[in-house]
């Protein structure tokens, strides 16, 4: 980027070192950051003397270390944290599985769910789903894509 603008950019890796669905595909660096560290955040390293660190010098001036996800009732708490929910429900899918349960803003059906999730079989635990601030309706929809099930929030 420097060779064609003449300007040095700062460059941030935000994938280098995260998780992965299996532990082959992880960088090798990023359990020993975890394990040294234990970040429940998103963090950066830096040295002594607050300089950047980076696993590809001079191809990129700094990674982002991403925690591993923790999970309630479900879900990523990344994802859930800072909203209301509301608890999934049988009848959305009747009771039929597998099923896909949306949460849409009210004013706003046409648009990308507020929440979406795939419900593979009855669930054994509590699952759970985010409501925006503005009413919202439930739609659930069965395997072949139909419309099964079509309710307001009760907390709205």
């Amino acid at each position: 980027m420097a060779n064609l603008t003449g300007v040095n950019p700062l460059t941030i890796s935000q994938t280098n070192l995260m998780e992965s669905k299996t532990l082959e595909f992880e960088n090798p660096i990023y359990n020993k950051i975890l394990n040294k560290f234990n970040p429940k955040k998103p963090i950066i390293l830096t040295d002594n003397l607050g300089g950047v660190w980076s696993t590809m010098p001079g191809q990129q001036d700094v990674d982002v270390v991403w925690p591993r996800t923790t999970y309630t009732n479900t879900r990523p708490d990344w994802y859930i944290k800072n909203h209301d929910l509301i608890s999934f429900e049988g009848k959305w899918c009747r009771d039929k599985y597998p099923c896909i349960i949306e949460i849409r803003r009210k004013n706003e059906l046409n648009a990308i769910p507020f929440d979406r999730l795939r419900i593979e079989e009855e669930p054994n635990e509590k699952v759970v789903l985010r409501l925006p601030l503005h009413e919202s309706i439930i739609f659930g929809f069965n395997a072949n894509g139909e419309q099964v099930f079509k309710g307001p929030t009760k907390n709205h």
